[in-house]
Order: C-alpha cells, then sequence, then structure tokens
C-alpha cells in the first residue's frame, strides 16, 4: 500500500489534474495510468518508478522553534508558560498548539509569528481533577502547513486526593502562609464548574480541617473561615492612557470632549464599578503611564474612596493632556508591586488591577522581573486586555503566574464588565485559618473540605508544616495600625493579627495631639468587635483617654473574640492631613491587667508601657 503526505505539492496537483476532463489532463494523466498499468504487469516496476514519480514531493520546512522540549508539573503546579516562535526560515508561520490528554489544555491555541524576535507566549493549564494517584504524561503538538511538527512532552503527578471533590465547586488561586505561633492561612478563590466566581457568606460554609487527614479538634482550635477582604486589602490600579487608549479614531468620543470612549470607560469602570464594591478600611493606590517618563503614582494607597475616584477623574487633564506617547507598562506594574513591603503578607491581600493591551515598547523593566517581585511580595495581578488584538499570551502569563485573573475587553461595554468580574471575583476570595494543636517535633500535611449547597470542594497540600519552625507563645496577641491618608484627612486603622483566646474586653489609652474620633469597625466591613459596646473614658490626670470594647455577655464564649481570628476592631479619623513622617499618635496602649489567663496584646512599633509611667 502507498501513502503519501497531504502536504506534498505534487499530490495535490495530480489529484487536480484527475479530476479534469480527458482532453485536457496532460501527461500526468498518461504518467498515472503507466504506473498503474506496471502495477498489474509486475511489483518491480511500481517500485523503479516511484522515486521519479516522488522527486518533485518537498520535505517540510523545519520553521518552528520553542523554548522548552519538556516539563514536569510536579505535584502541585497547575500552570507554566513556555515560547513559540518562527525561526526566520519562513516569513510567517501561523501555528496551531493542540495536547493530546484531556487534562491540559493551552491558551491561545493558535498564534502567528513573524520571525525570530515575534516570540509568543503560550499558557499551559493542567487539572488534576479525577486522576487517580500516579505520574500521568502528555504532549504538546505544534503543527503549520506545510512545516515540519513539534512537540512538547508534558507530565504531572496526582496524588488522587488533590482538587475539588465534586465538579461544581472549585479552589483556585490558593496560596499558603505559615507562621508562628502554629498557625496556618490559605488564601484562594471559590469557582464553579463554568470558573464563575462561588460567593457566599462564610457563615453558609462547612468547614473540615484535617492534618495528615486526621480531622483537628475543632472544640479546642475552631476554624476561622472569613471573607479574604477580613484582612487587610490593599489594591493598586495601574491604568493605561498611552496613545492606543487615547486615540479617538480607534476608540470613538460620543460625548465629543475629545476624551476617547475607552479612556473615560476605564475611568468610569474604576470610579463607579470597581471603588464603591471594596470594604470601608481597604486601600487603593493608583498609577499611570502615558509616554516615555517614569510611571507617574496619582495617589498613595488610601481607604478614602471619593479621593481616589477625583484623583482618576483628574489623571487627563493634570497628568497626560496633550501628550499621549509610548507604552512603559511593565514598569508602571513593577513600580505599584514595588509599594508593597516584605512585611506583614500573612496580614493583607495585595493586589495590582492592571489595564493595557499588554504591547510594551519602552519599559526598562520586564514582564518577568514584575512577576518575580510580584511573587516575593505576595502580589497578585489581575489583567484587563483592551483592545480588538491584545497580546492574550503575555497577559494571561502575568495573570496566571501571580495567581490573578485575566479578562478579556475589545471594547468600551466589555472594559466595564470586566471591572464587574473583578469586583465579583474578590468577593468570591476566602481565608482559612486554623492553629495546630500539635507540640510535639512533628511535621504534617494539612488539608480542608468546605462544602455549601452540597457542592464540596477539598485541598490537601503537598507542603508539610513542621511544628517545631513556628513555635511561640500563644497567649501573646498582636495588634497593628494601618494608615490612610488623603488631601484633607488621615484615618488609621487598628487590626488584630492575631488574637488569643477567652478575649471578652479590650482597653486601649490614647494620646495624640490632633483632633480625632474613633468607632468600631461594623460587621459588614469584617469588624471584629461589631457586637460589642464600646465607651469612652477620660483618665481625669492624663489628657488622653481610654477606648473601651467590651462584650454584651462576657462570660458566653459565643460573644468572646474567636480564637486566632484576624481583622479590623477601630477607626480613628483625623480632620487633618498629618506627615507622613509623624506619628498621629502620641501614646497608644493596650491595657492587659483584666487578663487572669495570662493573655497580653502588643501593638506593632509600641513598647506598650503604661501612660504616665
Amino acid at each position: 500500500m502507498l501513502t503519501l503526505r497531504p502536504d506534498c505539492g505534487m499530490l495535490r496537483e495530480l489529484k487536480h489534474e484527475w479530476g479534469l476532463p480527458a482532453r485536457s489532463r496532460g501527461r500526468s494523466r498518461e504518467t498515472i495510468m503507466r504506473v498503474l498499468r506496471s502495477v498489474r504487469l509486475a511489483g518491480l516496476a511500481w517500485a523503479a518508478m516511484l522515486p521519479v514519480w516522488l522527486a518533485g514531493c518537498p520535505s517540510p520546512t523545519d520553521a518552528i522553534a520553542v523554548s522548552n522540549v519538556s516539563y514536569d508539573f510536579g505535584k502541585s503546579q497547575q500552570s507554566w508558560n513556555f515560547e513559540v516562535w518562527n525561526n526566520g526560515a519562513l516569513n510567517s508561520v501561523t501555528f496551531t498548539v493542540k495536547p493530546d490528554v484531556p487534562w491540559m489544555y493551552c491558551t491561545p491555541s493558535t498564534a502567528t509569528s513573524t520571525g525570530p524576535a515575534d516570540k509568543r507566549v503560550i499558557t499551559v493549564a493542567v487539572t488534576r481533577q479525577g486522576l487517580a494517584a500516579g505520574t500521568y504524561q502528555g504532549r504538546l503538538t505544534i503543527t503549520a502547513p506545510g512545516v515540519a511538527p513539534v512537540q512538547v512532552t508534558v507530565s504531572l503527578y496526582s496524588d488522587g486526593a488533590q482538587g475539588v471533590t465534586g465538579s461544581d465547586l472549585n479552589v483556585a488561586g490558593l496560596t499558603y502562609a505559615y507562621s508562628a505561633p502554629y498557625l496556618l492561612d490559605f488564601t484562594f478563590s471559590l469557582h464553579d464548574r463554568f470558573k464563575q466566581p462561588v460567593i457566599g457568606e462564610p457563615a453558609q460554609f462547612k468547614v473540615s480541617c484535617r492534618e495528615n487527614n486526621a480531622p483537628i479538634v475543632a472544640d479546642e482550635s475552631p476554624p476561622r473561615f472569613a471573607k479574604a477582604s477580613s484582612k487587610q486589602a490593599n489594591c493598586f490600579l495601574v491604568l493605561d492612557y498611552s496613545a492606543s487608549m487615547a486615540s479617538i479614531a480607534a476608540n470613538g468620543d460620543l460625548n465629543e470632549d475629545g476624551i476617547s470612549d475607552a479612556i473615560q470607560t476605564m475611568e468610569s469602570g474604576a470610579r463607579t464599578v470597581f471603588l464603591p464594591a471594596l470594604s470601608a478600611d481597604a486601600r487603593v493606590g493608583v498609577y499611570e503611564f502615558h509616554r516615555e517618563t517614569e510611571p507617574e503614582k496619582v495617589c498613595e494607597l488610601t481607604a478614602d474612596k471619593d479621593f481616589v475616584a477625583n484623583r482618576i477623574k483628574a489623571i487627563w487633564s493634570q497628568f497626560v493632556h496633550p501628550y499621549s506617547g509610548i507604552s512603559r507598562c511593565w514598569d508602571a506594574v513593577y513600580s505599584a508591586v514595588e509599594e508593597f513591603t516584605p512585611e506583614n503578607q500573612n496580614d493583607e491581600i495585595r493586589d495590582v488591577v492592571f489595564l493595557s493591551d499588554g504591547f510594551d515598547t519602552s519599559s526598562f523593566h520586564t514582564k518577568e522581573e514584575a512577576v518575580e517581585i510580584a511573587r516575593e511580595r505576595g502580589v497578585r495581578i489581575y489583567a484587563i486586555g483592551y483592545g480588538n488584538n491584545p497580546n492574550t499570551g503575555v497577559l494571561q502569563s502575568v495573570a496566571s503566574q501571580t495567581n490573578g485573573a485575566f479578562y478579556p475587553a475589545a471594547n468600551a461595554v466589555q472594559l466595564e464588565t470586566a471591572f464587574r468580574q473583578i469586583v465579583n471575583d474578590f468577593d468570591a476570595r476566602y481565608t482559612l485559618r486554623w492553629a495546630t494543636l500539635k507540640r510535639s517535633d512533628v511535621k504534617f500535611l494539612p488539608s480542608f473540605y468546605l462544602t455549601i449547597a452540597n457542592r464540596t470542594a477539598s485541598y490537601e497540600s503537598p507542603y508539610p508544616y513542621v511544628v517545631a519552625d513556628y513555635v511561640s507563645d500563644e497567649l501573646r496577641g498582636r495588634l497593628r495600625t494601618v494608615p490612610s491618608k488623603s488631601n484633607n484627612r488621615t484615618t488609621i486603622f487598628l487590626r488584630a493579627s492575631y488574637v488569643c483566646r477567652y478575649i471578652w474586653k479590650l482597653r486601649f489609652y490614647v494620646e495624640s495631639p490632633y483632633a480625632f474620633t474613633v468607632q468600631k469597625v461594623e460587621a459588614p466591613d469584617g469588624g471584629l468587635c461589631a457586637s460589642w459596646t464600646q465607651s469612652i473614658e477620660h483618665d481625669g490626670v492624663l489628657p488622653g483617654v481610654w477606648v473601651v470594647l467590651e462584650s454584651p455577655a462576657p462570660g458566653l464564649t459565643d460573644t468572646q473574640l474567636p480564637f486566632a481570628a484576624f481583622g479590623p476592631i477601630l477607626r480613628f479619623d483625623f480632620n487633618t492631613l498629618i506627615d507622613e513622617d509623624v506619628d498621629p499618635f502620641q501614646v497608644l496602649y493596650v491595657d492587659n491587667s483584666f487578663y487572669t489567663g495570662g493573655q497580653a496584646f502588643s501593638i506593632d512599633g509600641w513598647t506598650n508601657t503604661p501612660p504616665g509611667s
């Protein structure tokens, strides 16, 4: 039997002539008839003529190059990026990437490269859902017409227990933090089978935590399951005002005010959709980029959402107009991420919401550097790819490598929709914490199950918790202050990073040269003491005041602060802008004298010396 390659040009020519009228078929048909007669007469004659017939069939061109020919996802990795490009053998190569196993998929699946400098990023994702324990291998085949195919071998390990136990609830984008005293924190999103956010109140979920697959003693160390925003939420918006966004010819100007519809929709989505959805203590800052100079910081992190909205509204007139030019998007993202310090990562949710087409022309920093510092500092990047032809692969790569997400927005309408999707995704993020009761020199693999409306998801960490690494005094609670400043006011949030057991009262002495008001943070914003009473006591001798928070039923466990809890407690508002290097408080002290079990709180940055001593 003879098999001919379908990409052989000669075969296509012969098939074409065979279908023509007899008088038009020419010598190609005659040649075939002689071959067929030879086949009937003698196999040797066919063998002799075959090389002559195929002499005009060219070999496929080696035109595809790849950055990797193999990759191992190991036990837990879910996504990976590699590059594909035209090695220069052809002017342009349009290729397709196709996996041969159902547990692997890639985006984009088709792309075009014009040469060695035009490298296309392919994001490969895998799922271990439904895979029994063992090692699995698959292949990505990269093909193009008339071009020799290239294969990339991919492998992973499944322990048979990771991922979801049902197809309707999925744990996604999980990060973990182990810390003293004996704490385990997991922050993640919940999605359904269609990758849509699953939003619910924490009290609606049934939570089961395990150590080496043995359930923890929840009566003695109840898990703390909360919205991720119960941690200190900090987010920078990075907005694109470069020429591609400012172009009225490309993006329209419906109200004819000289500002493109793309820029107006970007600003409107940020001001009217994104900002109002955040919790009261969530802080937002803004960077913009539009020309060859350094990206501009429009405002620092602040909880004053009205101030941020007004600063965004002023960007065009104060920073951009009349010059919209090149893109330094990676420099802008890097600058925003660099604002987050290495400290307090366990107590914060850190995000960058980044809008761009993903084509950078003039940055000094690379996208790899932006991803690296984001991973080091625990920052998720949420990328909105704007326009009809965004650099989707690059934006997806940056988002996936930082546990963020990518949102395409081809036009102004979809741009507003992308902001709404981000709001929903933020609302579907949760944090689970528990304190292990183990004290011996052991290690274990933590895992957990979450159930809501008969849908269950589970996660087993591949990273062992070594108890000896996180020994500390569990009777020492930790508090910290978080500043927020705008153009005419200063706000200080007092929040708990860790609450020790049996806390039914908090008493603080506060002394400041500035007038202020103080109020407890309410329940909708995750306030730990929202159900407690608040009172103000004047000292009588010292110039400051005592702020007292007390449980309505001190003897009842249900009204005490949950063990190992975290979240905001008090909000101090000063109706003046206080210089950054000036502390609004002269004295900030927490009274531990009435605790009888040895419990004691400290406030980061303060010695907790009794006032007047």
